[in-house]
């Protein structure tokens, strides 16, 4: 064989191997890009189900967060009815009021947290969340908000007065003038000529002693409360009582104009002795 053809050869060999070179290269380089391909598919894939899964695990959440907040105030609301008495004696005897018509809460905002921590925490769920204070916060207004619209329902005259010490009566009946209308205080237990509540309705104002008695109510306390009328200049005067009055009582009331109800008529009266004050 001469070296022409020889090198020929060579060349052509050499030739050939470049091309099966490239060939399978390019083979490489399809089956890597396929390869890359299916892993970002499986990728996609495993995002997607992913992001389904976390959708539908925060959608379970909301809905069991949802439901435990239903129970939650399903719950707070069954102890609040519970006691429901026992806190509107608590309001009636916490509320106050100073010398210039301004309500005092301090005391009754205290014993409400009183009411979350020793009776409240008592349930395993509501124990669960009063330590976030706005979940307290909110507590405390539920338990505000029950009392007053017990207050302001009738349900305030099915209270038992027997449970009631003479100051608490005091805001009892404040709390059914205000309740028809009235803007009604009770007043300090010293230095009150006489008067336990003063209640104001657009320009009338009137006196009014209460007495929680277990005997019947004398003249000294018609007597009392004509010189709270005079004191307070009212046009109005009334004494208030859980028993009956003595006949002499209601002599002296009929001669001064002084009114003498029992507990139980002084939200008609506090309705209608506008048009027929003295």
């Amino acid at each position: 064989m001469s070296l022409d053809r020889y090198i020929e050869e060579m060349r052509a060999k050499a030739t050939a191997n470049r091309a099966n070179e490239t060939e399978n290269q390019k083979a490489k380089r399809e089956a890597n890009l396929a390869r890359l391909k299916e892993e970002a598919r499986l990728a996609e894939r495993r995002i997607a189900e992913r992001l389904v899964k976390e959708a539908d695990e925060a959608k379970a959440e909301a809905s069991r967060r949802k439901e435990e907040n239903i129970r939650f105030q399903e719950e707070v609301s069954a102890v609040i009815n519970q006691y429901i008495q026992e806190l509107i004696v608590q309001y009636m005897q916490k509320v106050q009021y100073d010398a210039y018509g301004n309500t005092m809460l301090d005391k009754w905002v205290k014993e409400i947290n009183y009411f979350i921590d020793s009776v409240l925490s008592k349930n395993n769920l509501i124990n669960k969340f009063i330590s976030d204070p706005a979940i307290r916060t909110a507590l405390v207004n539920h338990v505000n908000e029950a009392v007053q619209n017990s207050i302001d329902s009738d349900d305030d005259l099915s209270i038992s007065i027997d449970s009631l010490t003479p100051i608490y009566f005091e805001h009892y009946c404040a709390g059914i003038l205000r309740k028809n209308g009235w803007e009604a205080r009770v007043t300090p237990g010293s230095g009150d000529q006489g008067v336990d509540i003063i209640a104001t309705r657009g320009k009338v104002k009137a006196v009014f002693q209460c007495k929680k008695y277990s005997k019947p109510v004398g003249n000294a306390a018609v007597q009392e409360i004509l010189a709270g009328k005079e004191f307070e200049h009212a046009m109005i005067a009334a004494v208030v009582s859980n028993a009956p009055y003595t006949p002499s009582a209601r002599q002296l009331a009929n001669s001064a104009d002084v009114y003498l109800l029992h507990y139980s008529e002084l939200q008609d009266f506090a309705g209608s002795c506008i048009a027929s004050s003295p």
